[in-house]
């Protein structure tokens, strides 16, 4: 419920300024909430300890913040809503920048991605066996 909460307070954009500020914080932290509730919930049941339940939440909301950030930008960047992306350029076997070589197009293919998987294993067999 974590992710989901800093998901809404990043594409409401909570923390920047608008007339309806307040609605949108109440509605974003509303996963929160249900999870506080759940938790209390099986406090007074008898159903898990208090103990379980903090190291639960801790574990939760640290991988939660952690995921998030990986894909977003933090909450309260100008530009909150819009995802991360990840495109690696360079493909680097050394650790010079002058070694780095550049990946192939998707479009681009060649004898070998055309092969069937059976074929590249033959070859590659017999590439090393040579």
């Amino acid at each position: 419920m974590t992710v989901l909460s800093m998901f809404l307070l990043g594409k409401m954009r909570v923390f920047h300024r608008s007339d309806l500020q307040l609605v949108y914080l109440v509605a974003a932290l509303l996963p929160a909430f249900v999870a506080t509730f759940v938790a209390i919930s099986r406090l007074m049941d008898y159903h898990h300890n208090f103990s379980d339940i903090n190291a639960g939440a801790f574990i939760g909301m640290v991988t939660a913040v952690f995921g998030y950030h990986l894909n977003y930008p933090p909450v309260w960047a100008k530009t909150c809503g819009v995802a991360n992306t990840r495109s690696v350029q360079t493909v680097s076997l050394s650790h010079t920048e002058a070694d780095a070589t550049p990946l192939r197009a998707a479009e681009e293919e060649d004898e070998y991605t055309r092969m069937e998987p059976r074929e590249q294993r033959y070859q590659a067999m017999r590439n090393t066996s040579s």
